[in-house]
């Protein structure tokens, strides 16, 4: 229950350092 919780937490935490990294990498002029 606790390691799915965890699992939960560190894919979103893993989704938003994806979408930062991209971001940083490939700034898009919006």
């Amino acid at each position: 229950m606790v390691f799915f919780t965890q699992h939960i937490f560190y894919s979103l935490t893993s989704i938003r350092i994806t979408r930062i990294v991209q971001r940083i990498s490939n700034p898009s002029p919006t």
